[in-house]
């Protein structure tokens, strides 16, 4: 995805934030405080949110401190948008955020999954030696929907390997836990399971690695829809 769509796609979602109100949040889900959204600079890429509930903004934050904004975007966007960003100006009343990747999301973050086809390996076993082919549905920051011919175990922790989500983008080891398994196909058939995984909890690197992933594949298909 070229840079120039990631910055169009971010301005449309910008102008339809201002005036409504947003989680300032830690990496690991604390909130901070709630603000309004009442500005955002183009040029810097940087959000201006006002304090809507409580005496103060929170005090001792360091400057450049990565946080995220979770926000509902009303007009005409039915989704809740993640921003992630660094704190570039922290007041009593109001802090600036300079904004460095998003995910929109079509309910909430841990509900939204970005429909993606991919081939990739399932490992399983306590040691990892057993291995079938598995077909990626489905990713977000937090699960994975995946098919496959092996009947996993529900509650086991797996490892997927997967390919390139995106052209030129890197190839993925995820470990998740299987949550949920339901056998797709169709009456007198060999099963074909749909299972369900959860990462519970990414490091830093990788979700953000994730992140900007599935903000080029949804880039795309609003390109593509337009």
């Amino acid at each position: 995805m070229e840079q120039k769509d990631t910055i169009l796609v971010l301005e449309d979602l910008m102008s339809a934030c201002i005036g409504t109100v947003g989680e300032v949040q830690t990496e690991d889900n604390r909130i901070l405080f709630v603000g309004r959204v009442t500005a955002y600079d183009k040029g810097q890429q940087e959000l201006e949110i006002q304090l809507h509930r409580g005496s103060e903004t929170p005090r001792g934050v360091l400057h450049r401190m990565p946080v995220k904004v979770q926000i509902h975007p009303g007009r005409g966007w039915e989704s809740v948008a993640v921003l992630y960003g660094e704190v570039s100006a922290c007041a009593e009343d109001y802090w600036k955020i300079a904004i460095k990747n998003m995910v929109v999301c079509a309910e909430n973050r841990r509900a939204f999954r970005q429909k993606v086809r991919a081939e990739g390996w399932v490992f399983w076993g306590e040691k990892l030696q057993n291995r079938a082919q598995c077909q990626l549905a489905d990713i977000s920051l937090v699960g994975v929907g995946f098919t496959s011919k092996a009947e996993l175990p529900v509650g086991d922790r797996v490892q997927l390997t997967l390919p390139q989500l995106r052209e030129n983008g890197p190839e993925y080891q995820l470990t998740c836990t299987v949550v949920g398994r339901r056998n797709t196909a169709p009456e007198g058939m060999p099963p074909l399971w749909h299972y369900g995984g959860d990462f519970g909890g990414l490091d830093r690197r990788l979700e953000s690695q994730l992140c900007r992933d599935i903000l080029a594949l949804q880039a795309k298909s609003v390109n593509r829809k337009q």
